[in-house]
């Protein structure tokens, strides 16, 4: 007898404190009143990838988790879109397969390493494409997230167009 995937939590145990401290300071709540490793998303653990519809990346404003954008991220997905969110590894608090958590690391006040920010962002996301193997995909994202899609879509060996209500910036 199979088992239904059980429903996956807005983050892992291993990182879940430290991710609640910093969402907490946004909502001016302390960092303990927070479970997001007890907090049921829709998403599904373990579930098989319906390769069906098409597949849309997202990635999160600077210093942001994916977190973030999860209930776009459901709400698509609920809608046939295959979503994959990213996750920038220095900006906000990440957690690796094993239970290694990377904090924040990066300077946002200083140009040079902002800069560096964005590049490793063309680079993730070229990364996660490239893994994927799907012909065609879209992409968006949340402030320096939106700007990772229109460089990446700039940078990339891959066709296509920016569709963005307001104005791109990049830094």
């Amino acid at each position: 007898m199979l088992l239904a995937p059980s429903r996956a939590p807005y983050a892992g145990s291993a990182v879940a404190p430290a991710l609640a401290t910093e969402t907490a300071g946004y909502l001016r709540l302390s960092g303990d009143t927070i479970d997001l490793a007890g907090g049921p998303t829709h998403a599904r653990r373990n579930a098989p990838a319906a390769r069906t519809g098409p597949t849309l990346l997202y990635s999160p404003g600077s210093g942001a988790s994916r977190i973030i954008g999860t209930n776009q991220a459901e709400e698509l997905a609920g809608r046939g879109y295959l979503v994959v969110t990213i996750d920038h590894t220095g900006e906000a608090p990440v957690e690796f397969p094993g239970g290694r958590v990377v904090l924040p690391c990066i300077p946002w006040e200083d140009p040079v390493a902002v800069r560096t920010a964005t590049d490793t962002r063309v680079a993730d996301v070229r990364f996660v494409l490239d893994r994927l193997r799907v012909t065609w995909a879209g992409m968006f994202g949340y402030s320096m997230g939106g700007a990772a899609a229109a460089s990446a879509i700039r940078a990339g060996k891959r066709s296509g167009r920016p569709s963005v209500p307001g104005s791109v910036r990049t830094c």
